[in-house]
C-alpha cells in the first residue's frame, strides 16, 4: 500500500511538473530553430514578457518600452515635445528609462561658421550650433518639467548628426567634429540643474555604402569630436559610452584594417572603430545604437540588420582582440515608415527582439541591449 501512494504521488508530481513546466517555459525561439512566428501584438496594446530559450540557458526578457526619436525640423519647438514625455511618465506606474535620439540633419558651414542643415526642412535652412544648444535645452528642461511629481524616471538626449553630404573635405569633417564636441559640451553644463534625470551624449547616424560618406572622413570627425568632448566613458563593460553609433551595416565582415585615406571603402574595422574601437583614456568611447529595420524574412532567423550586427560583434571578440561590443539599444522606423517602407518597418518591439536573439545565439555576444527607440520626423 505505501509503495503504490509513492507511485501515484510521483505520477502527480510529474504531470504537475509538465503542465506547469508547459506554461513557464514557453520556447518561442532558438539558437538552434527557426524563428518563432509573427506575434499578434497590435499597436497599443501593452507588450507581454517573451520567453527565449537559448541552451543551455533559458531566460525571461521582455522588449523595453520605445521612447520616440526625432528629425528634427525646427529647434523652435522641441520643450513641448520634451514635455510630453516627461508627462507621459509621471502618469505611468514606475521608474520609467528614455533614450531618445535628437538627429539634427547632415553638418553644414556658412560662412565660415559650423552648424547643421536640418534633414526635414524643405528650405534646408542652416542653422548654428548656438540654436542647436538651445533646443537640446528646451527638450531637457520640457522633459523635466513634465515629469512633475516623478524624481525617478531618466532620459539619455542623443544630440546627432549624420555623416554626409554638405561640405566634403577632411579639414570640413575634422573642424565639424570639434565644434560638435564643444556643442554638446555646451548642453551638458546648461542642464546640470537636470542632471538627476536627465543626461546627454553625441551621436552620429553613420550611413555606409555611398560615396559621399566615406570612413576616412567619418572616422576624422569622431576623432576630432573626441579630442574635444568633456564626456567620460566609463568601464568597457558598460552601456554608458559618450558617443553612440546608429547608423547602417550594409557590408560583409571582413577587413581588420581600418580607413588611412579618404580613397578607401568601408570594411569591417572602420565599422566597428566608429562603434566600439575608439579609446579615450584606455576605454571604449563608442558604443553601437543599430538600425534594426529589417524582419526576420530578410535574412532568417533574425533579418539582414540584427545577423550583420551579431557578426560585428564576433569580428571585434575574435578578429581585433576588444571583446563584444556592448550594444545601447535599437532603432527602428516603424513611427515613421508605417507599412510603407522598402527599408524596413519593424515594430520597436521586433526589432529589439531580433537583435536580443541575434546576439544570444552566440555566447561570445550575449547581452541584453538596455533601450529601444523609434524615430519620425518632428511633428
Amino acid at each position: 500500500m505505501h509503495e503504490r501512494r509513492s507511485y501515484l504521488l510521483s505520477v502527480i508530481v510529474l504531470m504537475l511538473f509538465i503542465v506547469l513546466g508547459s506554461t513557464i517555459f514557453r520556447m518561442e525561439g532558438s539558437a538552434q530553430g527557426p524563428y518563432p512566428p509573427p506575434s499578434t501584438y497590435e499597436p497599443g496594446e501593452p507588450i507581454a514578457p517573451d520567453y527565449f530559450t537559448f541552451l543551455p540557458l533559458t531566460t525571461l526578457r521582455s522588449s523595453p518600452p520605445a521612447a520616440p526619436s526625432y528629425y528634427i525640423k525646427n529647434v523652435d519647438t522641441l520643450y513641448d515635445l520634451g514635455y510630453e514625455l516627461g508627462e507621459h511618465d509621471k502618469y505611468k506606474p514606475g521608474k520609467q528609462d528614455n533614450l531618445v535620439i535628437l538627429d539634427y540633419g547632415y553638418p553644414s558651414i556658412m560662412n565660415g561658421e559650423y552648424g547643421v542643415k536640418l534633414t526635414f526642412d524643405p528650405a534646408g535652412t542652416f542653422t548654428p550650433f548656438s540654436d542647436v544648444i538651445d533646443s537640446a535645452i528646451d527638450f531637457a528642461q520640457g522633459y523635466f518639467y513634465g515629469t512633475g511629481t516623478d524624481l525617478i524616471s531618466h532620459l539619455r538626449i542623443v544630440i546627432s548628426v549624420n555623416n554626409c553630404c554638405d561640405a566634403n573635405t577632411v579639414t570640413f569633417f575634422r573642424g565639424h567634429g570639434v565644434g560638435w564636441g564643444e556643442t554638446v559640451n555646451g548642453i551638458r553644463s546648461e542642464i546640470t540643474f537636470y542632471s538627476s534625470q536627465v543626461d546627454v551624449v553625441g551621436g552620429n547616424d553613420i550611413e555606409i555604402g555611398t560615396e559621399t560618406t566615406k570612413p576616412y572622413k567619418t572616422e576624422q570627425w569622431l576623432n576630432f569630436y573626441m579630442a574635444a568632448s568633456n564626456c567620460d566613458p566609463g568601464s568597457d563593460n558598460s552601456e554608458e559610452g559618450c558617443f553612440y553609433n546608429f547608423g547602417n551595416l550594409p557590408i560583409s565582415i571582413y577587413g581588420t584594417s581600418c580607413a588611412s585615406n579618404d580613397s578607401d571603402d568601408w570594411v569591417a574595422c572602420d565599422v566597428w572603430y566608429v562603434s566600439w574601437g575608439i579609446q579615450k583614456n584606455g576605454n571604449r568611447f563608442a558604443r553601437p545604437l543599430p538600425q534594426i529595420y529589417h524582419g526576420a524574412e530578410s535574412r532568417p532567423p533574425w533579418g539582414t540588420d540584427a545577423t550583420a550586427w551579431k557578426d560585428l560583434s564576433i569580428f571585434s571578440a575574435d578578429q581585433m582582440g576588444t571583446g563584444k561590443m556592448y550594444f545601447v539599444g535599437t532603432l527602428t522606423q516603424r513611427a515613421e515608415c508605417g507599412d510603407g517602407c522598402g527599408e524596413g518597418n519593424n515594430y520597436p518591439w521586433e526589432g529589439y527582439e531580433l537583435l536580443y536573439n541575434a546576439l544570444a545565439s552566440d555566447l561570445t555576444t550575449r547581452m541584453s541591449p538596455r533601450w529601444s527607440t523609434d524615430i519620425t520626423e518632428q511633428p
